[in-house]
């Protein structure tokens, strides 16, 4: 993995890992919700290069992150986990940790860096580790105590539509009671 200022990532791929049908929609759709990927056919390797201009990983924010923060992050990834199918990206082709969540806070959107896992990853447990890895960051008591709310109804085998549905409850309610 190297970085550089220019807000481009190179990650160096097994051929296997991505698969083939990935790739090409990947490279024919340019789904909005992806940071924009290139490949360079390196023999049994793929060299990718993600510019992720705009954006910034979670484990990079700075700041303390509100309860609006992290339900619009949680609200934006399980979009992008509803809608991805579409473009024959499945949910259990993607590893949710905040080095892969990519936040423009300003604009509040949120893309993902597509790097699957070696085989396929449970969907409901990678959004459990994601939620956990955002209660270690430096957050309000209050989102904390929302986020492991929401944590139970992960737990409670939610589909991603009444989970999304359940964050903007969340959010909403929050916003009401004045807590951020």
């Amino acid at each position: 993995m190297r970085g550089n200022k220019m807000n481009k990532f190179n990650l160096d791929m097994p051929k296997g890992r991505i698969k083939e049908y990935e790739k090409n929609a990947i490279l024919l759709s340019s789904p909005d919700f992806l940071i924009p990927m290139k490949f360079t056919d390196y023999g049994d390797k793929y060299r990718i290069t993600y510019d992720y201009g705009g954006f910034i990983p979670l484990s990079d924010m700075s700041g303390c992150l509100t309860v609006r923060d992290i339900f619009d992050c949680i609200e934006e990834v399980i979009g992008i986990l509803r809608i991805a199918s579409v473009f024959m990206l499945f949910p259990e082709r993607f590893q949710l940790r905040k080095e892969t969540i990519y936040m423009n806070r300003k604009e509040r959107k949120v893309k993902i860096m597509f790097i699957p896992p070696d085989g396929n990853s449970d969907p409901k447990e990678e959004l459990l580790q994601f939620i956990g890895d955002i209660q270690n960051m430096y957050i309000t008591k209050a989102a904390a105590e929302y986020s492991e709310m929401f944590k139970e109804y992960v737990n409670n085998n939610c589909t991603l539509s009444e989970l999304q549905n359940r964050a903007v409850m969340m959010k909403r309610d929050a916003f009401i009671c004045g807590i951020s």
